[in-house]
């Protein structure tokens, strides 16, 4: 009986603040995918990507290295198709310089979703937050969820 006691005493501190189970519990799953664009005339690549499904909406995020990234969200999502610009598709930019654009017109076009990947394209016109710059923007992408 004394041994138990001496065991429980010595390793049950051990094992209660030795694990954070908060670490590895709700540690967010990074996925990656591709998304390639020509904007303006150049081209532009993320360099990571995810899709995401929530709430009925399916956001699709891409970010380059130079700190630009495109966004694109749509609610409600309801599986393969073309989803206009502003309804019920919403697209937001932003550029190196921090401008941030929003699409006037456009489309996203969802080709193939499975096993936690979408594919589809995408093209849309917009203007800067405080519409002084116009963008032009199409491109695809292959994102995982």
């Amino acid at each position: 009986m004394k041994i138990l006691k001496i065991f429980l005493v010595t390793l049950l501190p051990f094992l209660f603040f030795s694990c954070n189970p908060d670490r590895d519990r709700f540690q967010p799953v990074q996925t990656y995918g591709i998304i390639d664009a020509n904007i303006n005339g150049f081209t532009w690549s993320a360099s990571s990507g995810y899709a995401e499904y929530q709430n009925f909406s399916l956001t699709l995020f891409g970010s380059a290295p130079d700190g630009s990234s495109l966004s694109m969200t749509i609610y409600p999502y309801n599986g393969l198709g073309t989803y206009q610009a502003n309804s019920p598709a919403q697209f937001s930019f932003y550029d190196v310089d921090g401008y941030q654009y929003y699409a006037t017109t456009g489309y996203i076009s969802i080709t193939s979703e499975n096993a936690g990947q979408v594919q589809g394209n995408f093209s849309f016109s917009g203007v800067s937050n405080g519409g002084a710059l116009p963008i032009d923007m199409s491109g695809s992408f292959n994102l995982y969820y």
